[in-house]
């Protein structure tokens, strides 16, 4: 029996290999991943989840952290692996410091709970509580109230939408009057950038969006001086939601 045992072990450490080489599992593997990643209830486990996040990379999150202005109240739209999240919340802690009387927020939207219950645990007691709220929510089918940021922003987020219109829209909702958006993805020179995004490309989950055509859209929605920054892996599209209402002065009220 222990021979057999035996046999069959050294079958299974020798076969499998030969068998994953000729069999073709693996556009059916990245695009089940595609599936999981555009869909904002995707079911895997949160181990699953973390090495998912790992995988697809966000190597940019540095730069494109670096790139985004702070504001007393921000928005992030799709926190992924909280990479981002923990970059942009230091420097508005840091930014603000010198007065005590400014209370900041950064509130960071994520559809899979998942991700938000794994991402939550980056960040201390005291952030969570007093300086950031996570919200599992579908940012596609929200439906603003009122607009109360003044610098919304996501990354590696804008190719699973087809509507940019649509999504616009809400973001702009959102948006104080002269506050600042900023729309970042990997660089659509590059796409596909890895497999998952080359098998969600071809089930149609994934959409390439040009430079100028964010520009093009927020231009519809009302945003002013648009312009982008890059570098050969990454782009940031941004721009101001028209003017801030000029406040009157007291002098001339008196």
């Amino acid at each position: 029996m222990k021979q057999y045992l035996q046999i069959i072990v050294v079958v299974v450490i020798i076969g499998l290999p030969i068998f994953l080489s000729v069999y073709p599992w693996q556009p059916k593997m990245y695009g089940y991943l595609a599936e999981q990643f555009y869909s904002p209830y995707g079911r895997f486990g949160r181990t699953f989840a973390r090495k998912l996040m790992i995988y697809q990379g966000q190597e940019g999150t540095e730069w494109v952290g670096r790139q985004i202005t702070l504001g007393e109240r921000m928005l992030e739209v799709g926190c992924g692996s909280g990479s981002l999240t923990r970059i942009v919340l230091d420097r508005q802690i840091s930014a603000y410091a010198f007065d005590s009387q400014i209370k900041t927020l950064l509130m960071c939207i994520e559809a899979s709970d998942v991700i938000v219950e794994d991402t939550h645990e980056k960040f201390t007691i005291e952030e969570a509580n007093l300086q950031m709220i996570f919200r599992r929510a579908n940012f596609t089918i929200l439906r603003p109230r009122k607009r109360e940021y003044n610098v919304l922003y996501s990354y590696d987020v804008i190719h699973t939408m087809h509507s940019l219109k649509k999504n616009l829209k809400v973001m702009t909702q959102l948006l104080l009057k002269g506050g600042l958006a900023y729309i970042c993805y990997r660089h659509p020179d590059k796409f596909p950038y890895d497999a998952i995004y080359e098998a969600g490309a071809k089930n149609g989950l994934y959409k390439n969006w040009a430079i100028a055509d964010v520009e093009a859209a927020m231009k519809k929605q009302g945003y002013l001086e648009i312009d982008h920054v890059s570098t050969e892996d990454d782009v940031c599209v941004f721009g101001q939601y028209k003017k801030p209402k000029e406040k009157k002065k007291e002098a001339e009220e008196e």
